[in-house]
This record gives C-alpha cells, sequence and structure tokens, in this order.
C-alpha cells in the first residue's frame, strides 16, 4: 500500500463527527493561539505588548515539535503569564525570542518545514501540509524517515484525490490516525 492509500484508507474510515473535527481544528487552534497569547514581554523591547494572531501562531507552532498541542499551549500560556522561557529547551526559546523580533517574512529562515507549514495552517492556509510524527506514521513510515517535503507531497496528492483542502484532510486523518481530537 502506497503512503497515498494508507492517508486515504484512514480518511474514508472517519465518521462524519471525525470529519467535522478535522475541519473545525486548525480554526479552533487559531482561537485558542491568540486567547493563550494576548499579551506577553517582547524580548526586544522588555514591556507588556500584545503579540498580533501571526506571532502567537508562530510562538505556538514552535513550541509544538515532538509535544501534544494541549501541552504547546501551556507553554504559551506559561510565557504569557511569568514571561519567562521556563522548561522549554535553548532551541525552542531562541526561536521565539527570534520569532517576535524578526520580520514575517524572514520567520521560514527561523524553524524547520513542520513548525513553518503548522504554523501556517494555524493561520488559515488551506493547502498547508503539517507532517507530524503521527502523519508519518500514518503513511507507515518510521517518523523523520524521509523528509517533511516528502510526506506533504503525499498529503497534498491524496487530498486532491478526494477534493478537500489539504490541512482539512491532514486535520480530519490526524484525528482518526490519533482516535481523537
Amino acid at each position: 500500500m502506497t503512503p497515498q492509500d494508507r492517508l486515504l484508507a484512514l480518511y474514508a474510515k472517519a465518521t462524519p463527527d471525525q470529519k467535522r473535527e478535522g475541519r473545525e481544528w486548525y480554526p479552533r487552534a487559531y482561537i485558542d493561539c491568540c486567547g493563550a497569547g494576548r499579551a506577553f514581554v517582547h524580548t526586544d523591547r522588555g514591556e507588556m505588548a500584545p503579540w498580533t494572531p501571526a506571532e502567537c501562531c508562530a510562538v505556538a507552532a514552535a513550541f509544538s515539535p515532538r509535544v501534544a498541542w494541549e501541552q504547546a499551549l501551556r507553554k504559551l500560556r506559561a510565557l504569557r503569564d511569568t514571561g519567562v522561557f521556563a522548561g522549554h529547551t535553548r532551541a525552542i526559546c531562541r526561536t521565539v525570542e527570534r520569532l517576535v523580533s524578526t520580520p514575517r517574512e524572514e520567520w521560514p529562515s527561523l524553524c524547520g518545514p513542520k513548525v513553518n507549514a503548522f504554523r501556517e495552517a494555524l493561520l488559515g492556509d488551506q493547502s498547508s501540509a503539517v507532517c507530524d510524527v503521527h502523519m508519518y506514521r500514518a503513511m507507515g513510515y518510521e517518523p523523520g524517515a524521509v523528509p517533511h517535503e516528502r510526506g506533504a507531497y503525499h498529503i497534498v496528492r491524496a487530498a486532491e484525490r478526494v477534493c478537500e483542502p489539504v490541512a482539512y484532510f491532514q486535520a480530519t486523518v490526524w484525528v482518526v490516525q490519533r482516535g481523537r481530537s
């Protein structure tokens, strides 16, 4: 079975409720990001200031590798509440510090392909294909066994076959693969 066939088989197993969850996942996550990131300390100014929705989504995406979404949101809220990067790896802290002091058009150079794709999907890009650990497994790969771009290619092609926006298709497969949203 090809990676695309595996994705399509999981999508075909989705219940109507799981398809609804997949369709609503990114819009709901966007609202969660914006709520979790209402006021932060901007490291370049050292003062409390609101982050834009794009900055909130970028920081949440930067916190997301290899952690559950709820944990990434907890990290975002902790940063909001304390202004401190406690409990985060140095690499993530540096990335977040650079994100909030760098123009948006330069963000892709600061993060890897999964984080970039996730950020764009959170911001409403329905063509963004996020290939995380669960999506790799859904395709029959060990996580990281193929480049993100190759996994994203399979997600995009499978979504096209069912005439579904890529982000919604990916989120639905993710919900089915994980067994919950």
